[in-house]
């Protein structure tokens, strides 16, 4: 081989370069395989939501005023691009899957630090088998950004101080530029704010002491604190100046919400502790593999926490984690549309929690193979985390104990896709996950090189088979009607003003916010609800939506007709529909093969 070969192949297999490309593929193939996955989602989830965040980024991109605060602008922003292109949607969830997907390379940097490469190498991959990954970014939502910002941050604030003072002092501005991010992209995320800030003291003057002490004075780490705050506050700020509707929504919609008092006449819902447990046992079977090994080594890592073995990754883990999770479990509290039932909980909003503890799982698991504990304390630790997944999964489920006589902390049923992927569309996955336990639990008796062989075999076969189910599910949308950007362009308002008369039965609300999620430019398009104007507004309207055909040989199950109706072309049960509508008694006579005379 040439010396430039040989440079060439020296250069290619650094283990750091190695690990970069391996990375890239890893991230390729996600983006790729998620895509895949999500392209058969033609229209937007709940609405609700996606509407404001879509909206957002449109005036963004116009640079146009008016934005709405319900949620902070940062992912709006990333939304922009797509606006650039003809099919915004489309654009907008590739955007999702390639933001989510990056949350591997915090995840890879963070368990490095303890493990080899092809070790985090699994972790990664593991980490996008999460069923998470493949549902959330059928959503237009901040979640898809919120999660890798916040692997993002443990990453950083976890990470060792090195360097020289100044270089502490601008990464302790990183640390509070990053909180502001990730308060900008979604205000729950002021819990992982003050978890970083509590942490960073620890950090300062335990975890780190010996280096700290010897680089700065008392007075000079208590100025590092300050920049992180200072840093942090002056970021808010700014975007506050751009957009100062940013505070009082987050007084309006966050902090209402986590302390407001219902009620007593809204009252019914579950009470705190049954919700704390519901988003708890979620995060459990969404990390069912790792349970087993975090209770067997449950003393030693509270341990190593204390001390600087795993530099506090376990306290700012944790610390994160109750932080959002109270601010979680507060809002279902509640919120206002849990107080008369408990059905609606989110996944989504703890979504990062999940990916928290499951590194925190995977690194005790796979730095205690080899050590062989007694068999006792594993058939122990067994019974209490197959006790610990049945009991979620139940709770969740809501099949145990009568209507009448519900043992305690089980819902009576849940609404939202994230939840449900793991009880009622598919609770076969509990005996697949406690199955996984039980071999887990047999393999860590093992030790040595057949133990992680096995568990890593255990593990790759759990996570593709709990994502497998997601390739045929999709997230139907709360419209149910088929309103696909392709439907939407047919509505001519280029240079008018339109009315549709909604003819769904589908809420007129509705049917204006999907209408209105679609629209880019041109005139008002208002959608008239005959249930409150009469059908007199079909001789006024330019369009009719409905979802039954009217002319012959119309296929499908939502149509758009422009107004008038041409008569001539109405199939029998058109022009039945027509008299109807109209309030006429008599049915026009038909003038063969179904179709009736011309008038």
């Amino acid at each position: 081989m040439s010396k430039l070969g040989q440079r060439a192949k020296n250069y290619w297999t650094k283990p750091v370069l190695t690990s970069a490309v391996i990375l890239v593929i890893i991230y390729l193939a996600s983006v790729v395989l998620k895509y895949f996955v999500l392209r058969g989602s033609q229209e937007p989830t709940f609405l609700g939501d996606e509407m404001v965040y879509k909206v957002n980024a449109h005036l963004m991109f116009k640079g146009l005023g008016g934005l709405n605060m319900h949620y902070p602008p940062v992912y709006s922003a990333m939304l922009m691009p797509s606006f650039l292109f003809s099919n915004f949607f489309t654009v907008m969830k590739l955007i999702n899957v390639a933001a989510s997907s990056t949350v591997i390379f915090p995840i890879f940097w963070i368990a490095r630090r303890w493990l080899d490469r092809n070790k985090c190498y699994l972790l990664c991959v593991l980490s996008l088998l999460l069923p998470s990954h493949w549902i959330y970014p059928q959503y237009i939502s901040s979640e898809n950004l919120l999660l890798p910002l916040i692997i993002l941050s443990v990453y950083f604030v976890s990470k060792p101080l090195a360097g020289k003072k100044w270089q502490v002092y601008l990464l302790f501005a990183w640390y509070g530029l990053l909180a502001a991010i990730m308060f900008l992209t979604r205000y729950q995320a002021i819990g992982a704010m003050a978890a970083i800030g509590i942490y960073l003291i620890l950090k300062l003057f335990w975890f780190e002491r010996q280096r700290t002490k010897a680089m700065f004075h008392v007075v000079e780490r208590l100025v590092l604190l300050a920049i992180y705050g200072v840093v942090a506050i002056a970021a808010i700020l700014a975007f506050v100046f751009l957009y100062p509707g940013v505070l009082q929504s987050f007084k309006d919609e966050m902090l209402f919400f986590v302390t407001r008092t219902p009620e007593a006449s809204t009252g019914g819902g579950a009470p705190f502790a049954q919700w704390a447990v519901w988003y708890i046992g979620y995060m459990l079977l969404g990390m069912a593999p790792f349970v087993l090994p975090l209770v067997l080594n449950i003393k030693e890592y509270i341990a190593d926490a204390i001390k600087a073995k795993y530099n506090g990754l376990l306290v700012l883990s944790f610390l994160i984690s109750g932080a959002i999770g109270f601010i979680v479990v507060r809002h279902s509290d509640k919120a206002y549309y849990n107080q008369n039932t408990s059905l609606y909980m989110l996944g989504r909003y703890i979504t990062y929690l999940v990916i928290i503890l499951l590194i925190n799982g995977f690194i005790v698991m796979f730095r205690n193979i080899g050590k062989t504990p007694k068999p006792r304390n594993v058939l122990a630790s067994l019974i209490i985390s197959v006790f610990l997944l049945l009991f979620s999964f139940f709770s969740l489920y809501g099949s145990i104990g009568s209507p009448a006589r519900k043992i305690p902390f089980v819902t009576d049923s849940i609404v939202t896709a994230d939840i449900a992927h793991f009880t009622l569309q598919n609770p076969e996955m509990i005996y697949f996950a406690v199955a996984i336990t039980v071999g887990i639990a047999m393999a860590i008796l093992l030790a040595g090189k057949k133990a992680a062989m096995a568990i890593t075999s255990l593990l790759l076969v759990y996570g593709l088979v709990t994502v497998f189910p997601v390739f045929n599910e999709r997230i139907v949308p709360n419209s149910g009607i088929g309103f696909s950007q392709t439907f939407f362009e047919q509505i001519d308002n280029r240079d008018r003003d339109v009315t549709m008369v909604n003819g769904t039965g589908s809420s007129v609300v509705r049917i204006q916010s999907i209408v209105d999620f679609w629209k880019i430019d041109g005139g008002k398009i208002l959608v008239a609800d005959p249930l409150e104007t009469g059908y007199a507004v079909l001789d006024e309207a330019d369009y009719l939506l409905i979802n039954t055909p009217l002319y012959e040989g119309d296929k499908g199950r939502l149509f758009l007709y422009t107004l008038p109706l041409d008569e001539g072309r109405l199939s029998e049960a058109g022009a039945a529909w027509l008299s109807e509508a109209r309030g006429e008694t008599e049915v026009p006579e038909t003038a063969g093969a179904g179709v009736p005379a011309a008038t």
